[in-house]
C-alpha cells in the first residue's frame, strides 16, 4: 500500500500559542548550539583529556551520526505516539545525558555519551518542524517556520561564539558549554506542556527493517566521511563507503515490497516521487552542504591562515548569527513570493560568497575586516532567505497526519550534508591550501560555492518553469 497525496483539506489544525512555540524554536536552537559549542571547544577538550584527535573526531561525528541516522525514526516515532510524548521525552533525555557528558572523567565517556546525546536529539529535533506543519496554516506557518530558521542558524554561531569563550576560561572551561545546553532544556521542559499533542489517527506500523537498513546505510556514508579525511583514507573507510551501495539497492527493494504488502514505508514512494520534494531535498543537501563547508573553511582560513584565536573567529561570525537571526524573523513580512525570496536569496549568498572571496584575496593575510563584516552580513541575510522557502517546499509535499516524515526527511538530509560537504569541500580546500596557501583555498571554496547557490535558483526555476 502506499501513502495517497491529496489535496483535500485536512482537519482544521490546533491553535499554537506563543508559549508552545518559543518552546518549539528553543528545542531547535539547542540542536545547533550543542553542535557549534562542542565543535569550537574540541581543541580544549583535548588539552583537558590528553587526547588523540581521532577521539575528537568521534566526539564529534559521534553525535552527527546517531542524530542523522535516527531522526527520520523519531519523526515516524511522533507521528505514531504523538509529537508532544516524543518531544518531551527526547529533551528529558538530552537534559539527564548533557549533565553526565559535563561529568564525563575521559574521552571514551565522552564519545559513548555524545552517541546517546545524538539519539536523544533524534527525538526532538523531527517533532519541532511536525508540530508546525499540523498546527499552523498560511502566514502563521510561514511566520513560524521563519522563526524556526533564524533561531536554528542563530544558535549555531552563538554556540561557537559562546563555546570559544567557555572554553577559553580554563582547562575545565569546556564543560561550561555542556552546562548551557542543559539549561537551556530546563528552561524549555515546561513549555513543552503547551504544544497540542498532535499524532495520525491510526497508527502505523513503523516498519523496522525499513528502518534499519536507512540508519546502516547513513552510518556507511557518514562514518567513512566523517573520519577518513582525518585518518588518511585508510582501506576500512573505502570498503565501508562501498557497503553503502548495496545498502541502497536493499532499501529501495524492501520499501517497494513494503509499500505493496504491509503499509506505509519509512520512505513513502508516493511522497518522495513528488517533483517538488525531489527538488527541494535536492536544493536542501546543496544549501547546507556548502553551509557546513564554509563554516569549517573560514574556522580553518581565520585561525590557521590569519592566526586568530578561536575566540576572535568565533565572535567575528556573530554579524552573520545575527543577520541570519533578525531576517528570519522578518521574512514572514516581506512581500515577496517564496519564489522571488528564494532568488533573492540565492543571487545575495553568491554575492556575498564572491565578495569574501575577492576580501580575502586582496588583503591577505589581513584582508580588511569591514569588508568581510560586510560579506558576512550579506551571507547570513541571504541564507536566511534562502532556509524558509526550502522548509516550505519539503513540507507542503507531506499530508499533515505523517507530519514528522517532513521534520525527518528535511533534518536528515541536513545533517547528511552537513558532514558531506565539510568532507567534499575540505578536500579541495586542503590540497588548494597545500599549493596556494589558505587565503586561495578560501576564495576557491567559497567560489564553489556561490556557484551552488546559483544551481539551487536554477533547478526551482526548472521546476516551476516544467508545472506550469
Amino acid at each position: 500500500m502506499n501513502l495517497p497525496v491529496s489535496t483535500a483539506p485536512e482537519a482544521p489544525p490546533r491553535a499554537l500559542s506563543t508559549t508552545a512555540l518559543l518552546a518549539l524554536l528553543s528545542c531547535g536552537f539547542l540542536a545547533t548550539y550543542n553542535f557549534g559549542s562542542v565543535n569550537v571547544a574540541l581543541p580544549a577538550i583535548g588539552a583537558a583529556l590528553h587526547t588523540s584527535h581521532a577521539w575528537l573526531e568521534l566526539i564529534m561525528g559521534g553525535y552527527a551520526m546517531c542524530l542523522a541516522a535516527l531522526l527520520i525514526l523519531g519523526g515516524r516515532l511522533g507521528d505514531a505516539f504523538g509529537r508532544r510524548r516524543v518531544l518531551l521525552t527526547g529533551m528529558i533525555a538530552f537534559a539527564v545525558i548533557t549533565s553526565l557528558t559535563a561529568l564525563a572523567p575521559d574521552a571514551a565517556g565522552i564519545v559513548v555519551l555524545r552517541c546517546l546525546q545524538g539519539m536523544a536529539s533524534a527525538l526532538t529535533v523531527p517533532q519541532v518542524l511536525a508540530v508546525i506543519q499540523a498546527t499552523t496554516t498560511g502566514h502563521a506557518r510561514v511566520r513560524a517556520v521563519g522563526m524556526f530558521g533564524g533561531v536554528a542558524g542563530f544558535g549555531g554561531g552563538v554556540g561557537m561564539v559562546l563555546g570559544g569563550v567557555l572554553a577559553g576560561l580554563g582547562p575545565e572551561g569546556w564543560r561550561l558549554t555542556l552546562w548551557v545546553a542543559v539549561a537551556i532544556a530546563v528552561i524549555a521542559l515546561p513549555g513543552i506542556g503547551f504544544v497540542p499533542e498532535t499524532r495520525e489517527q491510526q497508527r502505523p506500523p513503523l516498519d523496522p527493517v525499513g528502518v534499519a537498513l536507512l540508519a546502516a546505510l547513513i552510518l556507511a556514508v557518514l562514518v567513512p566521511i566523517t573520519l577518513g579525511p582525518g585518518t588518511g583514507w585508510p582501506l576500512w573507510t573505502l570498503l565501508v563507503l562501498a557497503i553503502s551501495l548495496p545498502l541502497l539497492a536493499g532499501l529501495l527493494w524492501w520499501e517497494h515490497r513494503y509499500a505493496r504488502t504491509t503499509g506505509i514505508p519509512v520512505l513513502p514512494g508516493s511522497v518522495l516521487g513528488l517533483r517538488p520534494m525531489q527538488v527541494g531535498l535536492a536544493c536542501t543537501g546543496i544549501f547546507f552542504a556548502g553551509y557546513g563547508a564554509f563554516m569549517y573553511e573560514y574556522a580553518l582560513a581565520t585561525q590557521s591562515g590569519m592566526g586568530y584565536s578561536a575566540v576572535r573567529s568565533g565572535v567575528s561570525l556573530a554579524s552573520f548569527a545575527l543577520s541570519f537571526l533578525v531576517v528570519s524573523l522578518l521574512s514572514g513580512r516581506l512581500p515577496w513570493s517564496a519564489a522571488t525570496t528564494l532568488r533573492n536569496g540565492c543571487l545575495g549568498q553568491a554575492a556575498a560568497l564572491l565578495l569574501l572571496a575577492g576580501a580575502v584575496v586582496a588583503g591577505w593575510p589581513a584582508p580588511p575586516e569591514w569588508l568581510v563584516q560586510i560579506g558576512l552580513l550579506l551571507l547570513g541575510s541571504s541564507q536566511a532567505l534562502i532556509f524558509g522557502p526550502l522548509v516550505q517546499t519539503v513540507m507542503a509535499q507531506v499530508p499533515a497526519h505523517i507530519a514528522g516524515l517532513s521534520g525527518g526527511l528535511f533534518s536528515t538530509t541536513q545533517q547528511l550534508f552537513l558532514a558531506v560537504g565539510v568532507a567534499a569541500y575540505g578536500a579541495v580546500f586542503t590540497v588548494a591550501a597545500a599549493h596556494w596557501g589558505f587565503g586561495a583555498a578560501f576564495a576557491i571554496g567559497t567560489s564553489i560555492q556561490a556557484a551552488s547557490a546559483l544551481v539551487i535558483l536554477l533547478l526551482t526555476r526548472l521546476t516551476r518553469s516544467s508545472g506550469s
